[in-house]
């Protein structure tokens, strides 16, 4: 419960960030270079 508490907290405290065009333009460049970073270890596993 307090975990719940603690992340709404702290989403509330970075709203802006995480709206705003360029937070998001941010998140969306994170989450592509995380996923090409999974697509190179699941290759090098499969060879």
């Amino acid at each position: 419960m307090f975990e719940t508490v603690e992340k709404f907290r702290d989403l509330i405290q970075n709203f802006e960030k995480h709206t705003s065009t360029e937070g998001l333009k941010d998140a969306g460049k994170s989450i592509k270079q995380g996923g090409e970073s999974l697509w190179k270890k699941a290759k090098t596993l499969t060879e």
